[in-house]
């Protein structure tokens, strides 16, 4: 068994349900840590979902429901750290308004 330090993502995500990072197949996942910045000055939310490859986001499978990010504040998302990512689960995300707020996740790969 291996592991490997991940960047997992590292951008603004859209205003619709965004894919950030797909498992592997063969691979798990483990987020280690994970940070939204705003660098707005209006406060924004974003919402995050762990799912299985073919599912719908939804009630079943959110994470973080709608976690408001102030004007100009970063925020550790530690409701993400610690959750494993199985093979082909996908970790997606929806904020309220496009490109506004920059989300950074890392994890550690396990082969």
């Amino acid at each position: 068994m291996g592991t490997e330090f991940v960047d997992m993502y590292n951008a603004q995500p859209g205003a619709t349900d965004t894919t950030l990072y797909t498992c592997a197949a063969n691979t798990r996942v483990r987020i280690l840590k994970a940070t939204a910045t705003n660098g707005t000055t209006t406060a924004t939310y974003i919402s995050f979902h762990i799912r299985p490859d073919g599912a719908a986001s939804g009630d079943a499978n959110i994470i973080i429901n709608r976690k408001t990010i102030g004007s100009r504040e970063a925020k550790a998302l530690w409701e993400l750290e610690g959750h494993v990512l199985e093979p082909t689960d996908i970790l997606s995300a929806i904020a309220e308004t496009a490109s506004i707020i920059t989300v950074h996740i890392s994890g550690m790969a396990i082969t």
